[in-house]
Parts: C-alpha cells; structure tokens; sequence
C-alpha cells in the first residue's frame, strides 16, 4: 500500500435533520469517526459476527461494512444493541446496479402520518409496506454507502488482502460527517440567532427547509387590469419538486423517478394541452392555476405554506393590483402523485375522489369514457399520502373536492423505491444510457394517453366544447430526456433567455434533482427549470405571432406589472403559426413563494409547538470516507521503540549509517546492538505510563483497577491490574526480559502533590489531565489519556458530564505516583510512575437483560417510553440514551398529559388536566377514549403505573394521589371495570409521587420535595419501606414536570421545569445518581413495563 489513506469521494452520506421535538439522521464525532472494518455480506455472517464475542471484544471500535440487503430496522437494531458505544460508524455498500434489492425505502410504512388528514382516525393504511422507517431515527454514529461497483471492489480488494485478525494488520475505515445542528429546530435557530449577533460574518447550524412554491396559469390575453374572481371559478392542478433519500451524494443520482419525477412530467404535459386551448378557456370566467409545490416530502410543510398565505391574503403574491385568491374561491383540486408506469398492457392509474358530497361524478365518467388507462377508486377509500390531505384538513373538507391520481395496488404505492436513489429511470423500464433527445418510449407514450384525455375532459367540462386536442408526441419525449437525463438540453435553452439558459450548462448529463431543499440557500436547478418551461407551455400565444425584437419585448413590459416578459430562441414543437421567427417574445404569468413552513415567518412563534411542521436541515462542511490499515501492537512498538532510540542514541551513532554510508550488513548489525542496548537503558530509568480505560471495582467506591499502556516498552500491551501478581506479570511483559530476571518486591500508590504540566490534546475521545483540573482533583503528567464510561455519545456530553458531577468526582480524582522495586541480578532498581486515574462507574456494565414474562412483546421489553406536556410520545434505549420520536397523541386539544404506564402487551394509558383517562397503542399512537368516570375516592388527578402482583403474578395498575387532595394515598384501577380501590396511606412522605414497579413484584416512587426521594412502598398497605434521598435533585416544588421509570433493577429519573427535562439514573446496586443528559421536552410520563 503505497499511500496512507484510500479515499472514497463518491460515497453517499446521512445527514442531520431535525424538527419541533426531535432530531433524526446521522452524526459524527468533530475529527471524523473511525475503526477497524468487518465486513458482513449476508445473515449467516451477520449472525456469527454477533456471536463471535472474541472478535467483538478484540477491538474498542468498528466501522460495520454492511452489505445493502442487511439495512433494515431488525439488523440495525440487534448491531447497536450488540455493539452498544463499540459501533463507532456504518457502511453499507451495493456489490453492482444488478444486486439492488428488490425493496428499498427508508421512508414509514405510512409516509407522513404525523400530518396526516386523518389524524383522528384509527385506520391506518400502509401505502408503503416495506419502508424501514430508518430515515426518521437518529444515530449517534455515521452512516455512509457506496453505490459505484469500483468502490465496492476496491474496498473489497483491500479487505482481503489485509487479513482481519489480531496477528496480521487489517483494515480501518474513517467516516468524517459531523452536522453542526443538534437537539430540535427551536435550539437550532436559537443558536443560529446568538451566532449572528456575536460575529460579523454569518454562521448558520441550519436551514429551515423548503423552496419555492411556482404557479403559473394561462396568461390574459393583451389585458393590463386583472380579472375579478368569482366564487368556485379556480381549478388547482398540484405536482411536487421535491423527494428524500437517506444517502445524499455530492455529485449524482438523487432518484425521484416516479415520485415526483414522472407526475411533474405529466403535469408539464397538461399544462402544455390546456395552453393549447387558451382562445376558448380565456373566454370563461374560470382558471386553471397549474402549482409545484416543494417541501411536501416532509409533513407537506409547503401546503401549510400555500395555505397559509392564501388565508392571509398573500396568494398570489407580488403584484398589488391582483385580487388575492380565497378558499371560497376554490373550485377543486387535481393533484398527480406518485405514478408508476409499469411496462403492461393491463395496468391503470388510480384516482381517488373526496369528500363524496362533493365530487363532480359527472367529470369523473367523462373522463373514464375516454380512457382505459384511469380506474376510479371507491369513494370512501382513505386518501394515498398526497398534498391534497392538507389541504382537506385546512379546510374541513366542506369547501371543493380533490381528485388525486396515483398508482397503487390495494392500497400500497407502486413504488418499491419510494424515495430512494433506487427510483431512477429504469423503474420505468427506460434504458437511461441510450435515450435520446425526441426519443419515443413506452413510457412517453403512456403519459401521453393519460395527459390527453384527461386534457379533454377539463376542457370539455368547463367550455362545454368537445375539443378533441392532442399534445405532440415529440414535446413529452423531449420533457422526458430533460427531466431524467439532462436538464442542460435544447427544451430549456429553447424556452429560457441567454441569462437563465446559460445557468444549466454547468448540470450538463444530469438528471433533474428532487431532494430536500433549504430556504433561503437552496440552489438546485430545478426551480428556474420548471418556472421556464411551466411559463412557456401556458404563455400567452397571441405573442407567437408578433415579431419582436430583444429591446421592443422589454418595451412590452415597461407598465405591465402582471405579467412578466422574457426574449428567447422558442422551442418550435410548441409553435402551432406557420410563420417562424428566429426569436420570440414570450409573454407569460408565473409567480414563486418561499415554500418553507409557516412556522419559520411567524413572529414570536414557539417553534416547540407543532400546530405547523417545522424541519430544519443541519449544515455540515466536511465529507469524506477514507480507508487505512491499522498495523498489529508488534509492529507499533517496534516502530516507537526505533524511533526512541533514534532520537536518544542519535549523537552515539545511529545516523552513522546514512552520513558515511555504511554498509547495509553493518548497518543492520549496529541497529540492533543499539536495540539491545537501548531495551536495557529503558528498564533502568523511570517509566511513564498512560492510562488507557480506567474500570470501576463494582464492590467499592475506591480505584482499584486499572488498565495501563506503556507507550515507551518492548510490545506497548495493556492490560488490567488489580492486584500485586498482575502488576509484575505486566512488567514482565513489558521490560525486556532477555538476560534479565524481574520480580517486583513492593508497590505502594501514593498521592503524589505538585503542579500541572502543560496542557496537551490528546484525541477526540479523551480529556487531558489538564483539562480535569477543573473538577478539583490532584491529576498529573502531560502523557496520560483519560476516558469516561460510555454515557454520552460526544464528546461535548462527556465534558458537561464532568463538569456537572464535579462534586461526585472531586474525591475519587487522584494523581497517583507508584513507586516499584524490582530485583536485576541482585541489584535494586527503582521505577517511578505516574498517572491520571478516575474512578467513576459505569452503570450500564451492571443493566442486566429483562427477564421474560408471560404477555410480554420485543417492544416493550427494550424500551422506556415518555411522553411530554405537548402530548408527544417517544421512546428512550436504556443503554444508549438513543430517543426516538414515535408520534404525537390526539386525544384531547384543551387538556394535557398528567401521567402514563404501559402493559406489558404494549397498551399504554394516560390521564390528562381535565381528569379524562385515555388508552393508546405504544407503536400506532392512536388514542383511545375509556369509559373511566373521573374524581373516584377524590382522586382527580394521580401518578400511576403498572407493577406485579405478588399474590397473582398479574400486572396491576397502581395509582397516588396528588397534593390537591391530601393526605396522599396508594390506590388501585381495575384495568376492566375502571374503578379505583383505596389500599392506604402514606404519612411518612406527604408529597405528589409517580410511581414504578419492578419485574420481582415491588412497588417504588419519586417523591417531589427539595431533595427528591426514592422509596419503596408496601403494594398491599401504602407503608413506606425504605426512603433513599436524591440530594444532586434539588429543584424547587412549584410546577414542575416529573416522571420515573425502573428498567433492570436501575432507575430512571425525570425531572424539570416544564420547558426542559433532566435525566438521571441511579444505580441500585451503589445508590448512586448520575445525571445523564438534558432535554427540551417537559416529560409528564415515563414508564417500563413490567417486562423489564
């Protein structure tokens, strides 16, 4: 291997997104994530791998290599929970375009459900039954892919020629990917804010994402005053711009071949047909107002934007004299999404009408008489994941109907990539590689017998005319090649002037991009694309007639603010004069709105809440994927022990090789006389040695076992000590042991004072000792490397980690200074060492597995789950901290979560302000109301939770009261007949509480007061058992949110003031408090269930 690092610059990349509650993507460390590689290319060697604890346990980090058929949720899911904190990156790859899988969408199983038109409604239809969901969880590593078949070969290629064994170098990979943003959209811009006002120059972390909105509609012909619209007289025909893919990539395919590509394709072409019949519709008192949408692949933000604006008056925008457009003004909506053209001669677009008192039936069998290409779906069939939704639902679905076609197959998208990169043309059996500009394909010709008749019908319904138009086979052909192929092509120079056309020849041979844009930074061609061409298909064709030079066009346009005017070539397809100019005056209606969610132009609005969508994307500025080989320890030490001799023995001779020219031989020979020598030297003066992991005596507070690395010794090894036997065998190890002998007689640690050296950075996953002076502690030694317990993911949460358990910390912190003798044929030699020594526990080492329980499921065996004041839902790993956000509850607008439990057959319940009791599916988030009559034995609000019954072995539901009712008291809730049963009372602590219970039948709660207190609680009298304080929890008692959780015999902890919450676990076996991190959410309810 000729050089240090291969790199692989084609590869995707998952980024940082985040919105009102949560954050989604990847993340990596600021200096790159890396690791040894270990390639896994199907389940059998997946599942060996998870087997295979001497591997796992041979290094402190991989980088998983994983073939592409292998991501999905199952295998994701059982590699984090094996790995834990060792996972330090992923990378899948694709052996070639023809081992695709034969699905692959990271998009929910029901895209956008979080906004969708039936939020108030149990059935739920999984339009896209293979999507993974993985785009919406967060991953506190880096996630990269390779789709190139070279790349794939060539990592490959150094995989096996560097044998991944202990004995043989192997290979590491390094991922750099670090996303600036963090946490939610409201922290994000927050800091967005605070880094504008410190610095001159701006710094954003993130972008609210969306684009622009474009509209355009047939132009009035020769008119200046707009007209006066009348109710019911607009007619909207909706495509989409934009898609998402979990991998972006720099330079490449972004996908969107069905969704949106081949619905824009076909809305391009209808609009091109109804500009066709500009002389009659502009006759009417009616418009077609054609409008792209761009920000609908995430919670349709840009609908909420349309509108928005529209209730505002600002639709359309720009030009004052323009009578704004109301909902009332609405006629009906016609909307293209997702259609998928399938190379069969049976196959048909599905249209979907709603509400049915609504629907013009007679529109609908006009148009299935003119074609066999459209079938109509029965009227109360629940809507695909369209924009029509919003729409809908903004306006209570009394005002216009929608028609949505789309391509399904019982109730599921047609779509096996829906957004993917996988969705590229030869989804729609087009051979990219040989298309050609005005190429007839089966799938032009398909959009065309569609286009048509549709076309017809709208004509025919409004004018009343049977004008049987048809669009030029040659303008979809040609829509098709510019839209998949490349953007850069005669249609756009055709239709667009110098300026704007010469802006697409820098895209030359690239398809039209649809993925996630942000405002106001988004440069993607695709707007200035569509704008050109929708303009041009719908201008104002009296003007192809009129032979206007460059300077009379602008003239045309001096006083008419309506309307906008632009010089071009003309594309002649679309010419139906017999006369031909070699220039045109395209005179044309469009207008473009900023797209992104209302959310980010409200003043004052609390972008916590989720009345509107509010996504952001994270900047980032390095990308990159390398590949390295990692050298064994043998050959590590031999290169530092060289390289200390060197630089020790240089003024004895060493260098006598390269100044007089040696000979090679006695080179050789003198090298390693100095070897020998040099090993002796080293034993005999003092040695420094570096810590490398510092671990926890689990049956005390005191450091007693330490992992040290010799950096300056014969094979560097590391090994841990915790007793006098393993200190000599690991000097042994490490001192030369040729013609020596070594015994150790006596090692006393000792603290040892003195000041500070300087301060030196050691690597991205430690601290220097200079750095841990803050927390008090007596460290020392510039050499020594400290690493914290897995508890936080970052390196910025292990510095607050320290910096807040100071107090904890500040006993068990010690330089520590070892004094050795050891015998050397009868000679007493003294070794001095130093170093840096923790001892803080890890609580994680002691989470042992749940154990198994009648009723119990996968989900509620590995999760605790929380729910928040603004009724959102998550669910928490108890190893990883990870949070995923599973959805929002609807179960009441006035009144918000008290408290919640789960069963153990996932089934969660929740009391809300208003006393109401409500059931909820811990996966669907559908609420359920009960028949619970509230105030029952005066409790009208309580703590509740589901623990064992030891009398029945059965989960039962324990309640406490709150302080509205003193004196606090324990009670039951009968889950059946929903009566509550007092069982006692508890004087000892007069408190609110929430309650927990463990899997071996007791009853525990966190008591509120200054400080907390945990203590168990007799389940059959209410007695207090025993009380442990939580003296680091001292948060004042006035409005607060709280929440508790046991998972594993460890306790949860959730405490805050409403508008954030602070996590903690303590440790049962120690009763001991770590604070593990801070969230922005007010948690009212946390719960296991007894599974754990």
């Amino acid at each position: 291997m000729d050089q240090m690092y291969i790199t692989f610059d084609r590869a995707r990349y998952c980024v940082r997104r985040l919105n009102a509650t949560h954050e989604i993507g990847c993340q990596a460390s600021l200096r790159g994530n890396s690791g040894r590689m270990y390639m896994i290319d199907n389940n059998n060697e997946f599942n060996s791998y998870l087997a295979d604890s001497k591997t796992i346990d041979s290094s402190s980090s991989f980088i998983i290599t994983l073939n592409i058929d292998l991501f999905d949720s199952e295998h994701m899911d059982r590699l984090m929970t094996r790995l834990d904190t060792k996972l330090n990156g992923l990378l899948v790859y694709l052996k070639s375009n023809l081992t695709r899988p034969e699905d692959f969408s990271h998009d929910d199983k029901c895209p956008n459900h979080r906004e969708s038109y039936y939020l108030n409604q149990t059935e739920i239809v999984n339009w896209n039954p293979k999507g993974t969901g993985l785009f919406f969880r967060s991953f506190p590593f880096p996630i990269m892919l390779i789709d190139e078949e070279d790349d794939y070969k060539l990592l490959l290629d150094y995989y096996k020629r560097f044998d991944h064994t202990q004995s043989t170098p192997s290979c590491g990979l390094e991922l750099k990917a670090f996303q600036n943003a963090a946490h939610t959209s409201k922290t994000c811009i927050r800091r967005n804010d605070i880094s504008h006002s410190l610095i001159d120059t701006e710094e954003a972390l993130c972008d609210p994402i969306g684009g622009l909105n474009i509209y355009s509609k047939l132009s009035d012909p020769l008119t200046i005053t707009p007209k006066q619209r009348q109710e019911k007289s607009v007619i909207l025909i909706l495509a989409t711009t934009d898609s998402f893919q979990m991998f972006l990539k720099t330079k490449g395919s972004t996908g969107g071949a069905q969704q949106p590509a081949t619905s824009l394709i076909t809305f391009l072409s209808l609009a091109h047909l109804i500009g066709q019949a500009q002389e009659d519709l502009n006759k009417l008192d009616k418009e077609i107002i054609f409008v792209t949408l761009d920000g609908e692949a995430l919670d349709y933000s840009a609908s909420f934007r349309f509108l928005f604006d529209m209730e505002h008056g600002y639709f359309p925008n720009e030009d004052k004299t323009e009578e704004r457009i109301k909902k009332e003004h609405i006629h009906s909506i016609i909307e293209f999404h997702s259609l998928s053209f399938i190379n069969n001669p049976t196959s048909v677009s599905n249209l979907y009408a709603h509400p049915s008192n609504l629907i013009n039936q007679t529109f609908i069998d006009k148009l299935l008489n003119k074609t066999s290409k459209i079938h109509q779906m029965p009227v109360n069939a629940l809507l695909p994941p369209a924009s029509s939704q919003i729409f809908l639902r903004q306006t209570s679905s009394s005002s216009f109907p929608v028609y949505i076609l789309t391509s399904t197959n019982q109730s599921q998208l047609s779509n096996h990539y829906y957004h993917s990169f996988f969705d590229d043309p030869s989804t729609l059996s087009i051979n990219i590689s040989s298309l050609e500009y005005n190429t007839t394909t089966d799938f032009s010709q398909w959009i065309k017998s569609i286009v048509e008749p549709l076309g017809q019908t709208l004509i025919e319904t409004f004018t009343g005319l049977n004008n049987n138009l048809t669009i030029e086979q040659e303008i979809i052909n040609n829509l098709v090649y510019c839209v998949l192929k490349n953007i850069n092509c005669p249609l756009i120079h055709n239709v667009s002037n110098e300026t704007t056309g010469s802006s697409f020849e820098s895209f030359n041979q690239t398809s039209l991009p649809f993925s996630i844009n942000t405002y106001p930074t988004a440069t993607t061609p695709t707007f200035p694309f569509v704008r050109s061409i929708l303009s041009y298909f719908l201008r104002d064709r009296t003007y192809d007639t009129k032979n206007f030079t460059e300077t009379t066009c602008k003239e045309q346009g001096q006083n008419d603010t309506l309307r906008s005017y632009r010089f071009v070539d003309g594309y002649l397809p679309s010419i139906s004069t017999d006369k031909k100019f070699s220039s045109y005056c395209v005179r044309s209606y469009f207008r473009v709105a900023d797209s992104s969610s209302p959310a980010f132009s409200i003043s004052k609005y609390d972008l916590s809440q989720t009345t509107y969508p509010a996504w952001a994307e994270s900047r980032w500025s390095t990308i990159s994927l390398r590949l390295f080989i990692i050298p064994t320890k043998t050959h590590e030490a031999v290169t530092l022990i060289i390289e200390q001799i060197y630089l020790e023995y240089d003024s004895t001779g060493v260098n006598i090789c390269f100044r007089w020219s040696a000979p090679l031989s006695i080179c050789l020979i003198l090298v390693m006389l100095l070897l020998i020598c040099g090993t002796i030297v080293l034993a005999l003066i003092p040695v420094y040695l570096t810590t490398d992991d510092i671990k926890h005596n689990t049956k005390s507070n005191k450091l007693s076992y330490y992992t040290i690395y010799a950096s300056n010794m014969t094979n560097g090894r590391s090994r841990t000590l915790s007793n006098m036997n393993d200190l000599s065998k690991q000097m042994l190890r490490n001192l030369p042991q040729s013609n020596m002998k070594l015994n150790i007689d006596s090692a006393r640690f000792l603290p040892i004072k003195g000041s500070t050296r300087t301060k030196r950075q050691i690597s991205n996953s430690g601290i220097t000792c200079e750095q841990a002076i803050e927390l008090d502690g007596d460290l020392f030694t510039t050499h020594d490397i400290i690493r914290l317990p897995t508890i936080c993911q970052s390196e910025n949460c292990r510095q607050r980690f320290l910096k807040k358990n100071q107090n904890d910390l500040r006993t068990s912190n010690h330089r520590i200074g070892t004094e050795m003798k050891f015998n050397d044929d009868d000679k007493t030699h003294n070794v001095q060492m130093a170093f840096c020594a923790f001892s803080i526990t890890d609580p994680y080492d002691r989470i042992s597995n749940p154990t198994d329980a009648s009723g119990c499921t996968s989900e509620t065996s590995k999760y605790i789950y929380l729910l928040d004041q603004d009724s959102h839902f998550f669910r928490l790993h108890p190893k990883t901290f990870v949070i995923t956000f599973v959805g929002t509850l609807n179960c009441s607008t006035t009144a918000y979560p008290y408290s919640m439990a789960v069963q153990r057959n996932g089934k969660a319940w929740t009391l809300f302000t208003d006393g109401n009791l409500y059931t909820f599916d811990v996966n669907t988030v559908q609420c359920q109301t009960t028949s619970y009559v509230s105030e029952q034995e005066g409790l009208i609000l309580f703590g509740m939770n589901f623990a064992i019954d030891k009398l029945t072995n059965q989960e039962k539901l324990y309640l406490t009261s709150d302080s509205s009712n003193p004196p606090y008291r324990l009670a039951t809730l009968d889950i059946n007949s929903l009566e509550i049963s007092i069982i006692g009372y508890y004087y000892d602590l007069s408190a609110r509480a929430e309650l927990t219970g463990t899997n071996d039948g007791r009853l525990f709660g966190l008591f509120e007061g200054k400080p907390y207190i945990i203590a168990e609680i007799n389940a059959t009298n209410g007695e207090i058992l025993s009380q442990t304080a939580q003296d680091m929890i001292q948060y004042t008692s006035d409005s607060l949110n709280f929440a508790f959780a046991s998972y594993a015999s460890n306790f949860f902890l959730f405490v805050g003031d409403n508008s954030f919450t602070d996590i903690f676990l303590f440790d049962s076996s120690t009763k001991t408090t770590f604070k593990q991190t801070r969230i922005s959410n007010g948690i009212v309810g946390s719960a296991t269930s007894t599974c754990m």
